[in-house]
């Protein structure tokens, strides 16, 4: 068939009578005549070659998701569309460009079918560095076992984006600023990200947690005994809330930290107070480290340090979790294979601990890790989990925002592998 309409070549079949055509109709619904369709009779030496008798129906045999197997002959794209639009009160159909070919013949259904028009706007599709948005590829890499299915984090699917934190309200917002281009771009990530931080930024709690590197700290003028102490959510919007942390003799600090401090130094614990470091020991595994907290109130020029509580009752194991790109290459070219360009390593998972009011947390919630980034709380605690899986939010910059590095590098996440 497709080798007769680029030609121009009429089909045997054109010229069979209406009450052929009807009984071979009556076979396709009732799923025996499975080797025909049903086309417009239009002109086959029309020189748009959609209009040399595009096919409207066709025998399909998969269960459908809602009528399961009630049908077996379903409407082609091309003449559903114009009659649906024009039934539900469409005025404006608003179409990628790549349908820009096919207009002639969505106008003609309308016309045949004596139907109200409908007014098309075309519009280029929005494409990003190493994101394939064609449905087949993706539902190769689907398939391929890569993701771990169509809302896996990294898929540029809604539940895709939604689990890696995009707010739709930062889809709205980047949309309206691109406007209709009839133009096709390669866009990066970073504008869209940047726009989702200062949505995720105003309803974000602050939190921390530190990465298992088997780095203690020892105060040894710290409490005998474990206490806790009120504190906001979010320093400037008080609106979100108090949480509760706990201060304790020993705490689990960063293993970049560790290195990075010497016996004799002041350092800041974040939350906390200034604290003086008198000896530093390296273990086989780790590092253990001893210092005093100091009355000294004056945090100007000293090394920031998260912590957490190192007590089995006052922290919560946890994951954090970042993903890249799902292509090691920007843009699908013509001829590439998916198996070729796919990217199989990209994803990133670190093992650490979170202060205990993470068990409070829930699914779909957006906090910010001190020093960290912000995070979209994927899998919450709960007694049979004991642990929260958490999956980093870019923020659109190219730069980490601390000495904390990302297992996977940022500036190609926002960018793209062409940086």
């Amino acid at each position: 068939m497709h080798a007769e309409r680029e030609k121009g070549v009429e089909s045997g079949s054109r010229r069979n009578s209406v009450e052929l055509n009807l009984e071979k109709w009556r076979l396709m619904l009732k799923g025996i005549a499975t080797d025909y369709c049903i086309r417009a009779k239009i002109d086959m030496q029309e020189q748009r070659k959609c209009l040399r008798d595009p096919v409207i129906y066709r025998f399909n045999e998969i269960p459908h998701q809602r009528t399961k197997d009630k049908y077996k002959v379903y409407p082609c794209y091309d003449f559903a569309c114009p009659l649906v639009d024009s039934l539900e009160g469409v005025t404006h159909a608003m179409r990628t460009s790549e349908y820009k070919d096919h207009d002639v013949l969505y106008r003609w259904v309308q016309e045949k079918a004596g139907m109200r028009p409908v007014a098309l706007e075309d519009f280029a599709r929005a494409n990003f560095v190493n994101t394939p948005l064609s449905k087949r590829k993706l539902q190769q890499i689907v398939e391929s076992g890569v993701v771990e299915g169509w809302d896996d984090p990294r898929m540029p699917t809604i539940q895709g984006i939604v689990r890696r934190g995009m707010q739709p309200q930062a889809v709205v917002e980047f949309m309206l600023e691109q406007g209709m281009s009839k133009n096709n771009t390669l866009m990066e990530w970073d504008k869209l990200w940047a726009i989702n931080k200062k949505i995720v930024d105003e309803i974000a709690g602050r939190y921390t947690a530190v990465s298992k590197g088997n780095c203690v700290l020892t105060i040894t003028n710290g409490p005998k005994d474990s206490y806790k102490q009120l504190a906001d959510r979010h320093p400037k919007k008080p609106s979100l809330g108090k949480k509760e942390v706990h201060y304790c003799k020993e705490v689990a600090i960063e293993s970049e930290d560790a290195e990075r401090v010497e016996e004799g130094e002041k350092v800041t614990l974040m939350k906390w107070g200034n604290c003086l470091i008198t000896r530093k020991e390296r273990l086989e595994n780790g590092m253990r480290l001893y210092g005093e907290l100091l009355e000294d109130r004056n945090f100007k020029g000293t090394k920031k340090l998260t912590w957490v509580p190192f007590k089995d009752n006052l922290k919560v194991e946890c994951k954090l979790i970042e993903f890249g790109h799902l292509l090691t290459k920007p843009k699908v070219e013509e001829g590439d294979s998916m198996d070729d360009i796919v990217n199989r390593d990209s994803r990133r998972e670190t093992a650490a601990y979170g202060e205990l009011e993470f068990k409070s947390l829930k699914e779909k919630d957006l906090i910010q890790l001190e020093r960290r980034g912000y995070f979209y709380v994927d899998v919450p605690w709960s007694s049979s989990t004991n642990s929260v899986t958490l999956h980093y939010i870019p923020e659109g910059k190219t730069k980490p925002m601390s000495i904390l590095q990302p297992k996977l590098n940022i500036k190609t996440i926002i960018k793209g592998t062409n940086h």
